[in-house]
């Protein structure tokens, strides 16, 4: 048919086209279906509409495309049915098969997909840990640290100046600061210089409670994330199990570093049909899969979201390559022009693009924005500080009663035990 071209009619006059779909959602979502059988499937009837083909789907159970024995040349799967003339068209997520170009055609490229990493998203952080959370473990450490050189500097000056109010003793000037800062108030010194570093130290005390208690409200009435995987690296460092279907594995040969090597010899196999190793990456969260953004996109709405709306799965930014797609048929399939043809067409027309957004709409998370109503497990970090407070400082209390009173007893003994005659 390549050398005439023209003497193929353009139109089939309702002869079949026998179409063999590979069911790769949003690809291929029902076949039989007319409301919404798939992009690929959608596609495919229009091809039919445009040449007056009267579309058949060829009913068959096949999970993959198959593949060719080497010994005699035969095929298994999808391509056996069409090699064997069963039907005209497979589709479903397809690319080229390079070591098949001499038993089958291809038409053009119709649609392109980004092909990457997918993780679960990253765990909201409770609101009790938010009380750590606040600042970050330097500006603790430089809390304390400040802690310690105001006490140093009272207790220094405080020797110097001969002011024997509290302020002479590296215990006493500690616990007075910290007792400050957590809002109490205290006699003031009496030496000039201590009074100023007095002031200072209680400014300073103002300024950090009003700049915990804001970043606390604000915690508190947000949802806060933790850490989100988002590279190849972190995953392989934190010894998550990953996937992907067989056939992308000579990309990851191609990285020629540790990571690759990784990536090569350390899978676990994942099919193209099926949302096994999906399902496990979104709700086992132990998991990280290699797929289309499109096809996660499409699930997303439907599987992986969260009771609030939130995502379940973390799409990560590096693509690992772009996936092209194409339908196959038979060596010498007389249409195969006219196809590519109106392939071609209905992409410059934005017909392809068009019924892309409508079968995998471009779904977009959007947090509720506003303060969120505050309630008991909110405070529940703070209760339970206050209690643990509480509790210690009950313990010291009635630890240093019971010391005290045997101490106090003790005295009272030796005292009689003085005056007797």
């Amino acid at each position: 048919m390549d050398l005439f071209p023209t003497k193929v009619p353009l139109y089939a006059n309702g002869c079949e086209l026998r179409l063999l779909p590979l069911e790769v959602p949003p690809y291929v979502i029902n076949a039989t279906d007319h409301v919404n059988p798939g992009l690929e499937v959608t596609i495919a009837r229009e091809l039919g509409k445009r040449i007056n083909f009267t579309v058949k789907v060829v009913q068959h159970s096949f999970r993959e495309t198959g593949y060719k024995y080497s010994a005699d040349g035969s095929f298994t799967g999808l391509y056996h049915m069409l090699h064997s003339r069963k039907g005209d068209l497979i589709f479903g997520m397809l690319r080229q098969n390079t070591s098949y170009v001499n038993d089958f055609d291809s038409t053009f490229v119709h649609l392109t997909d980004q092909v990457t990493w997918h993780v679960a998203t990253a765990n909201v952080i409770r609101e009790w840990k938010n009380l750590a959370m606040i600042f970050t473990w330097k500006l603790w450490f430089i809390l304390f640290l400040f802690i310690f050189i105001n006490a140093f500097s009272w207790w220094f000056v405080g020797r110097r100046t001969r002011d024997l109010r509290n302020y002479t003793e590296i215990r006493r000037t500690l616990l007075t600061g910290y007792y400050i800062l957590l809002g109490g108030s205290t006699s003031p010194p009496r030496t000039g210089l201590l009074r100023l570093l007095f002031l200072l130290w209680t400014l300073c005390s103002i300024l950090l409670v009003a700049a915990y208690q804001c970043k606390l409200i604000s915690l508190l009435t947000k949802n806060i994330y933790g850490y989100q995987i988002a590279t190849e690296q972190e995953f392989i460092k934190q010894k998550i199990q990953f996937g992907y279907f067989p056939g992308f594995r000579n990309i990851f040969k191609e990285y020629a570093n540790q990571t690759g090597y990784n990536l090569y010899n350390n899978y676990n196999p994942c099919p193209i049909v099926g949302n096994e190793c999906i399902i496990r990456a979104a709700y086992q969260r132990d998991f990280v899969v290699v797929k289309n953004r499109r096809q996660i996109r499409y699930l997303t709405e439907r599987l992986l979201l969260f009771p609030n709306g939130r995502h379940r799965l973390y799409s990560m930014e590096k693509n690992i390559f772009i996936y092209l797609l194409r339908m196959m048929t038979h060596r010498g399939y007389p249409f195969l022009h006219r196809i590519n043809y109106l392939l071609l067409y209905m992409q410059q027309n934005g017909l392809i693009e068009k019924w892309d957004k409508e079968v995998a709409p471009r779904y977009k998370y959007q947090e509720k924005t506003g303060a969120k109503k505050l309630r008991l497990n909110h405070l529940q970090g703070v209760f339970m500080l206050i209690i643990i407070g509480l509790s210690l400082a009950v313990t010291v209390f009635v630890l240093e009663l019971c010391l005290h009173s045997r101490l106090g007893d003790r005295n009272i003994i030796h005292l009689f035990q003085n005056h007797s005659p």
